[in-house]
């Protein structure tokens, strides 16, 4: 199998930065819940809160948009033109292709069926916005794939960041992507 991380690799950029920024500029998230997100970010950074509490903060305001899966494909329409065009190449010519992501499942899975592949991310309920277990990253992303396919075997895993170390280290080959560029992983490049 094959394995990707999405923000910064697949994916040029962070989804869920643009997800909030398209639905705010489509009217989608009031100023009380906008001035509320502003304030967690603020504490999250600061490391008052836990990143799944901040997730959880950030990502309820999905629970108010109608017809939320016409809104998700309206945004990967307008987004579409962000995927790493190479790795388009590779996702379409392998079967088996998992892409693996801290950001929610809801928002991936939509992009990630339409470049063949199957979606592990964080799980965020959309009618409350309550995750369910822990944000999919670093050695949670192991513990996912081994949850849904056990004992996997990763022919080759592409990333962009130091975080992904747990799934490099149970990788045959592994690759990093850098402003579009795949090359061999390099940690002390990523570290830099």
């Amino acid at each position: 199998m094959n394995v990707y991380d999405f923000d910064g690799t697949v994916y040029d950029g962070d989804s869920s930065k643009d997800f909030f920024l398209f639905s705010l500029r489509s009217g989608k998230i009031g100023l009380f819940k906008f001035i509320k997100i502003l304030i967690y970010t603020f504490l999250y950074f600061i490391k008052i809160i836990s990143v799944e509490k901040y997730k959880e903060i950030f990502f309820n305001y999905v629970k108010n948009i109608d017809n939320l899966t016409d809104f998700i494909n309206k945004f990967w329409e307008k987004y579409d033109y962000k995927i790493n065009n190479d790795l388009k190449h590779i996702l379409n010519n392998n079967r088996n292709n998992y892409i693996i992501t801290a950001s929610p499942e809801f928002l991936i899975k939509p992009i990630s069926k339409k470049y063949n592949a199957k979606c592990i991310g964080t799980k965020i309920d959309v009618k409350t916005g309550i995750i369910d277990g822990k944000n999919c990253s670093g050695y949670e992303k192991v513990m996912r794939l081994n949850e849904v396919c056990p004992n996997a075997k990763i022919d080759s895993f592409y990333t962009d960041s130091i975080k992904d170390k747990p799934l490099v280290n149970i990788s045959k080959k592994s690759y990093m992507v850098i402003k579009r560029n795949i090359t061999p992983y390099d940690e002390k490049i990523l570290k830099k």
